[in-house]
């Protein structure tokens, strides 16, 4: 099965790429200027088996060059294949020739990479070896008379250079492709890609120039064919002319004798041979027909009598009949005797003609015939004119008067040949010919001129029509085989082969520069592998690295969240000043390390690439009032000023990551906060650019703290560095706080700066390109400080000292916030709640918040166990659901509520540590209505939970 595969892949690679050369011929059926099929026999030969390929290139070349000779298999005879299988062992010879020199050029191996491969394949391998088949298969042509002497060098150079170009341009291509040696994909395709496309444009302008030169032949041959037509229309004319003449000739006299028209005839037709005869047609009635004949014998013709044709062609004296048409005088009469007297009558279609012509005045002519004395393939018209004792009367081009006195009819008998053969010789020497046809009657063409010529396949016939004698002939013009000879197309072939040889030396230079390429990447490869090896395992530190983090700051949060939550419970109890005192420092100092886990977290994911930035409309005034509540407290302790400073043209709402632009503002101003001990921190918001469409903010913290100098500030963004080494034992903190705000700012498109002096004061400066919230309009100066103090108010967080919100105008669309019953002292009244919690820490704390505020609460230690409780009682408000818990988690637990048809209205928030966004995400698509980090913030745990129920409600 093997060797048959080695068989028919050079088999019918050559025969069916070597139809490609034959359309690449010069000119088409010859030697062709490229011959892709000795390219690919050479290639086949060193890839596959020897014996096999050398067999297949052999049939496909006889199948192929049989097909040229017969012309596509048409004339199949034994004979013809003797040609081809010639010019099949040639190709055979050539193939083996060529693996030969490649063996011994560049021994075993078929990788052409080195500049001394490619150089001994194309200065040796490829011209050598060619110069078999070209010289070969040319012999043969020559010695069976295909190829003329004078074309022989011709036809040996083109069929040369097309094998070596062959052979240079698809050779080392397929070698590339299929070679056995492991050959890249990359080098595969630089070397396939620049010379297919090459190849496809030199292609591409060979058949536009092919093209372009066959519509320029074809004009050529057009416009020879209207000037023959116009030489035949004017020899038809002539011929016409002269019988018009004879019509003078009979009005200018009461009666012409046969001896005035023989004297006329020979003056006229002298040197003449179109008219095979002229004669003089009478009408003569039935009671004069004994008086002409008497008259004609009296003129020395003793035997002429009125005759006519039998059906088997032989004379026989006319019958009696009312009028007669006989033929009273004809010249010369020894070459015409048979129709001397013939009458006209008994021919039906030649009486019909002589009554038409006599109507209509008109000169005309009968179908191509056959005269008795002409060969078979000899045809003759006969012209009929009538002529009439007065002419007619014209008044420029217009008839005025007809004709009178109907007196006979002149007749002329061309002989086609004779008429028209002069120009067939001309047609013939410039390689055309013709042939002309009689189709007045379209189901009945008659051929009056046989083209002698085979036509050129290139080119349709020019049909062109004319009529005479009123009839219509059409004329067949075409150029021969020999007119592709004559008209050379020396730019197409110029085109092909420069072209396509300046694609195989390309494509060599890509062969030398791609082996060198390869050889240096290989070489690179193994020098950088040890690197890439330490490169994985330095990621895969880095990933176990933040994998630690987040697991680590679940553990830390989960036991967090029991701390904080218990001092709170403790901080609502009846305390001593100093007990108050204790646990507002242990809620300080756990608020501290929830804040350093918090870092931790969030510096995780940005180094990790997880950090995800939102895309959503927010009020920038109700960021600010969350920093303004949130540091109040602060700087009433430390008696400093905490000032928040606006523009006066800031839009009511932007678009983008609210959360992260609070994280910035907190981290800012928490840095100016520890490092200022007196005056003042400003957080001023100034709109630096703004369009249509988008805003640039300038977000800038002030504070006349301890500041820094040049070398400080150099470092200072760096992760897990201070101003220096005493600054954390002084003030505390990780160093990851303006780290990660610098990322964060990044990750929005914008910028942070800083500019600070030591013991004076640092100024750090966010530039952030927000999106406008287009539908939610702008904020007027008045309502800017109005909407500020309302938010405010509406926190409990208590005012901040030296607020000096400036604004100014803009139209405004204002949002209120939402009405609770937060305020009460039992917001939860009469809501039950189901907590789902593993840790007995965390129920006991949520617990206890939970029925302080009004709520009844039932507890669940798992998954399973709720779903058990709620089979029992499905009517609770809302479920607080923990994530990570035994036997069943929380994913599970809630997506089985949501499938349950009386459980799936109650809310679920999820109340757990873990809260990254993903984490989030999973949980809203767990079916949870929202989500509760812990440790609990006790307001927005109440907020959610009245949120959630109310829209429950509703």
């Amino acid at each position: 099965m093997k060797l048959l595969v080695h068989f028919f892949i050079p088999c019918l690679s050559y025969f069916f790429l070597g139809q490609l050369g034959l359309m690449l011929s010069i000119p088409p059926g010859f030697a062709s200027a490229v011959w892709p099929a000795s390219g690919v026999a050479l290639a086949c030969i060193l890839l596959l088996n020897p014996t096999m390929a050398t067999l297949g290139i052999g049939l496909g070349s006889l199948a192929l060059n049989y097909g040229v000779v017969t012309n596509n298999y048409s004339e199949l005879s034994l004979g013809a294949a003797t040609l081809p299988a010639v010019i099949a062992a040639g190709a055979m010879l050539q193939a083996r020739a060529g693996r030969y020199l490649f063996r011994l050029c560049n021994g075993n191996t078929l990788n052409l990479s080195t500049h001394t491969d490619i150089y001994k394949f194309t200065t040796i391998i490829a011209p050598a070896s060619c110069l078999v088949a070209a010289t070969i298969a040319v012999t043969a042509l020559y010695t069976s008379n295909t190829v003329e002497t004078e074309n022989l060098i011709f036809n040996w150079g083109t069929w040369w250079v097309g094998d070596t170009i062959g052979v240079l341009l698809f050779t080392p291509l397929l070698l590339t492709i299929f070679a056995k040696k492991n050959i890249s994909l990359e080098r595969k395709m630089q070397v396939i890609i620049p010379a297919l496309f090459i190849f496809l444009g030199v292609l591409l302008l060979f058949f536009n120039s092919v093209e372009t030169r066959k519509e320029q032949l074809h004009r050529i041959i057009h416009d020879d064919a209207q000037i023959f037509l116009q030489e035949i229309e004017e020899l038809l004319s002539i011929s016409k002319g002269k019988l018009l003449a004879y019509t003078a000739f009979h009005q200018g006299s009461s009666t012409v004798s046969m001896q005035e028209f023989f004297a006329f005839s020979r003056a006229i037709l002298a040197g003449d041979t179109t008219f095979a005869g002229v004669g003089w047609i009478e009408r003569v009635p039935a009671e004069q027909r004994q008086t002409i004949e008497g008259y004609m014998q009296a003129q020395g013709f003793r035997e002429y009598n009125f005759t006519e044709l039998d059906n088997q062609g032989q004379l026989h004296i006319a019958g009696q009949r009312q009028e007669y048409y006989p033929v009273l005088y004809l010249y010369p009469i020894a070459k015409n005797i048979k129709a001397f007297g013939l009458d006209l009558a008994a021919i039906p279609d030649r009486l019909q003609i002589l009554k038409t012509s006599q109507a209509t005045t008109e000169a005309i002519a009968t179908a191509p015939i056959r005269l008795a004395q002409e060969p078979e393939n000899q045809r003759s018209i006969i012209l009929y004119v009538p002529v009439f004792d007065t002419p007619a009367i014209y008044d420029g081009s217009q008839l005025q008067k007809k004709p009178q006195d109907f007196k006979g009819f002149i007749s002329g008998v061309f002989r086609v040949n004779d008429l028209l053969g002069k120009l067939t010789p001309k047609a013939h020497r410039l390689n055309y010919d013709m042939s002309i046809t009689d189709i007045s009657d379209s189901n009945k063409p008659m051929v009056l001129l046989h083209e002698q010529q085979p036509s050129l396949q290139q080119f349709e016939p020019i049909i062109k029509q004319f009529k005479f004698g009123s009839r219509l002939y059409q004329l067949s013009f075409y150029a021969t085989n020999n007119y592709q000879f004559s008209s050379e197309d020396w730019l197409s072939w110029s085109i092909l082969t420069i072209g396509l040889l300046v694609t195989a030396i390309l494509q060599s230079f890509i062969l030398i520069i791609t082996g060198i390429t390869d050889r240096v990447r290989d070489e690179v490869s193994r020098k950088t592998a040890d690197l890439q090896q330490a490169k994985q395992l330095a990621e895969s530190a880095n990933n176990a690295k933040s994998n630690f983090l987040a697991n680590i700051n679940h553990e830390f949060r989960t036991p967090l969240n029991a701390i904080i939550g218990i001092i709170n419970l403790c901080l609502k109890t009846p305390l001593s000043d100093k007990q108050q005192d204790y646990l507002e420092k242990a809620k300080r100092a756990s608020s501290t390390l929830l804040s350093l886990i918090n870092q931790t977290l969030d510096y995780s994911k940005i180094d990790s690439g997880k950090m995800e930035i939102e895309t959503k409309p927010f009020s920038l005034i109700d960021i600010l009032t969350t920093i303004n509540a949130t540091f109040s407290l602060q700087v009433n302790s430390k008696g400093i000023e905490f000032n928040i400073i606006l523009s006066d043209n800031l839009p009511a709402q932007l678009i983008g990551d609210p959360l992260r632009i609070e994280q910035i503002l907190l981290n800012l101003c928490s840095n100016a906060m520890k490092f200022t001990h007196k005056g003042k921190i400003d957080i001023i918001i100034n709109v630096q650019q703004r369009k249509q469409q988008h805003i640039l903010l300038e977000i800038s913290v002030t504070d006349t703290g301890i500041g820094m100098n040049p070398e400080q500030q150099q470092y200072l963004f760096e992760s897990f560095q201070q101003a220096d080494n005493s600054t954390t034992r002084i003030y505390g903190g990780t160093g990851l706080g303006l780290t990660i705000t610098k990322q964060l700012v990044e990750l929005m498109g914008g910028s942070i700066s800083v500019e600070s002096t030591a013991q004076q004061g640092s100024r750090f400066n966010v530039y952030l390109k927000l999106d406008i919230d287009a539908d939610a309009g702008e904020v007027s100066a008045d309502n800017i400080q109005a909407l500020f103090d309302r938010n405010i108010n509406n926190s409990e967080k208590s005012s901040f000292m030296g607020n000096s919100s400036k604004a100014t105008s803009h139209n405004s669309s204002t949002t209120t916030t939402d009405e609770t019953t937060a305020g009460s002292d039992a917001p939860l009244e009469n809501t039950s709640v189901l907590l789902v919690e593993d840790v007995k820490m965390n129920q006991f704390v949520a617990t206890s918040l939970l029925e302080d505020w009004g709520a009844f609460v039932a507890v669940a230690e798992n998954g399973e166990h709720a779903l058990e409780i709620l089979t029992k009682k499905p009517y609770f408000d809302i479920i607080l659901m923990d994530i990570q818990m035994p036997i069943m988690d929380g994913y599970d637990a809630t997506r089985i509520i949501r499938k349950t048809p009386q459980l799936q209205h109650i809310p679920i928030i999820a109340m757990t540590a873990n809260v990254m966004t993903s984490d989030i995400e999973r949980c809203h698509a767990a079916g949870m209505n929202d989500h509760v980090g812990k440790p609990i913030d006790e307001d927005e745990l109440l907020a959610k939970i009245l949120k959630n129920k109310l829209t429950t409600v509703k």
